[in-house]
């Protein structure tokens, strides 16, 4: 069977070919001018500072002038190394292509080879042996590269969603929060963005590991940022997953949903996350997982030396319900819960919680007495707001049930707080009062 270059590698190929040089000209371009303007508000502090008596007015202006500089430093620093980094992925990819076209290039003129070597009267079987090799060494050689390409373009697609998060996602946000907030309260001042920018965690360490608890033992991944045991107060997040990792397998745990997302580097959590493997969590034995779960982060919050205030969960499906129990039955322990796809009864406590849940409008659930429902989703979330309470929902318009946990980490929603972001940035500022 002849072989054939994918069609998303030869539109890649046909869409960037000969672009990418003017992409990086055009990027240094902008990129020296952002560092002219970082030297330039350096130098307006400067003489500010220098020229005016010293003042609360004058302080401010020469520590935002300050601020500024330094946001665009590292912000010419990151466009550089990001579009370096995209622009080096897309040659390899385009290089690849080539590559495989000069594959097929060479099994055609081996089998013209063949075809000419048995239109003679005497073929020389050692000639036509020996181009069936090379065939077969070729055939090898472009599954080889067929997959090293598309490895490069995933990393490639990988590198684009994390630098086109603050496109806004359309979702139905429901009743409980104010989305019109000042600047003081976290409405996305210039100021706070690079202060935001300037103190983002970097990437750190998933590592797996089994805790003993006085319940048993549990087996949990673990996401710590870079330098974290020297950081005191960092935020905590528990992440419940789906029904599909119970028992033995890991199913919803590793396959998909936030771990996934974690290990590929494409969100980068600002905080300390925590990924149990839950066995069971509503039998006899499930008794026990929910106690082992709670001593293990509380176990976390203490050798991190994390804020206990803000200590969160996010649990999808099975996960989402659990969370719901585990704020009843832990009053005080949590800041916030982000619900996706799953919602239980709600009880007085969960009104101190803050709560942001999303749900598939089309999510119909799994048969009677289903907490997977969208109409359970609203009804809990109503509920929360009528006893004062402060919670939201965000529909997945036209959304089942089993996705929903990759969307709302692929895109952005308004937030509670009125920020365009995900629930991760979301859920790691809040606090337990």
């Amino acid at each position: 069977m002849a072989k054939e270059i994918p069609s998303e590698l030869k539109e890649f190929k046909e869409k960037l070919n000969g672009k990418l040089s003017t992409i990086s000209s055009t990027t240094g371009t902008i990129t020296s001018k952002i560092s002219a303007l970082a030297s330039a508000s350096t130098s307006a502090a400067s003489a500010i500072s220098s020229n005016y008596q010293s003042s609360t007015e004058v302080n401010a202006a020469v520590s935002k002038l300050s601020s500024a500089a330094e946001f665009m430093n590292i912000i010419q620093s990151d466009i550089t190394s990001t579009v370096n980094s995209a622009v080096s992925k897309a040659n390899t990819v385009i290089s690849k292509v080539n590559e495989l076209e000069k594959i097929i290039s060479d099994i055609e003129a081996q089998e013209n080879r063949i075809a000419t070597e048995k239109k003679k009267e005497e073929p020389n079987s050692s000639t036509i042996s020996d181009a069936n090799s090379k065939i077969s060494e070729l055939n090898t050689k472009f599954d080889t590269t067929v997959e090293e390409a598309k490895s490069e373009l995933s990393a490639l697609k990988a590198l684009d969603k994390t630098i086109s998060k603050g496109s806004k996602t359309p979702g139905t946000t429901g009743t409980g929060t104010d989305t019109n907030k000042s600047e003081e309260e976290g409405g996305g001042s210039v100021l706070q963005t690079y202060t935001d920018y300037l103190n983002k965690l970097k990437y750190g360490q998933l590592i797996k590991d089994t805790y003993n608890s006085s319940a048993g033992k549990i087996t949990y991944y673990l996401y710590v940022p870079d330098g974290a045991e020297k950081i005191s107060g960092l935020p905590v997040m528990l992440y419940l997953h789906g029904g599909s990792a119970h028992g033995t397998g890991m199913g919803s745990l590793t396959g998909y949903g936030l771990y996934k997302y974690i290990a590929s580097k494409q969100v980068n959590p600002q905080g300390i996350v925590i990924l149990p493997h839950i066995t069971d969590f509503e039998s006899i034995q499930g008794k026990k997982c929910k106690q082992a779960t709670i001593e293990l982060t509380k176990h976390i919050v203490q050798k991190y030396k994390a804020n206990p205030k803000k200590v969160s969960i996010a649990g999808h499906s099975y996960g989402a319900i659990m969370g719901y129990q585990l704020i009843s039955e832990n009053p005080g322990m949590f800041s916030a819960l982000a619900a996706i796809s799953g919602w239980d009864k709600v009880s007085s406590d969960c009104k101190n919680v803050k709560v942001w849940a999303f749900h598939g409008t089309k999510d119909g659930g799994h048969g009677p007495g289903s907490r997977t429902t969208y109409k359970g989703a609203q009804s809990a979330v109503n509920q929360i707001n009528s006893m004062g309470g402060k919670a939201t929902l965000t529909s997945l318009n036209g959304m089942g049930h089993s996705h929903c946990q990759d969307k709302v980490l692929e895109q952005t929603f308004t937030s509670p707080d009125g920020r365009n972001e995900t629930y991760l940035d979301w859920i790691m500022r809040q606090s337990r009062a």
